[in-house]
């Protein structure tokens, strides 16, 4: 269980070699994990490197009507309601 995410429905998750996005119902995405090139779409202090310790909204994203996402080993695409967008 991912308790940052408790009781918001999933509409879609993927996992790259070390970072995870989740989709939540009304387009909101959450990333965790690896972040070294920036892959989870948030920015950490030093700019990159750190992980991403727990669920954080991608604020980049907000908006957009993300409908899925897929993760590599140090990239992460989204599929919005206008087609694909990259990160």
């Amino acid at each position: 269980m991912v308790d940052a995410l408790r009781g918001r429905r999933l509409l879609d998750l993927s996992c790259g070699t070390g970072h995870t996005l989740a989709v939540l119902d009304d387009g909101d995405v959450y990333a965790w994990g690896w972040n070294a090139k920036l892959q989870c779409g948030v920015p950490t202090p030093d700019g990159g490197g750190e992980s991403v310790s727990h669920p954080t909204l991608v604020g980049g994203l907000l908006g957009r009507g993300v409908h899925g996402v897929a993760c590599g080993a140090a990239h992460s695409v989204a599929v919005t309601r206008l087609g694909l967008g990259q990160g």
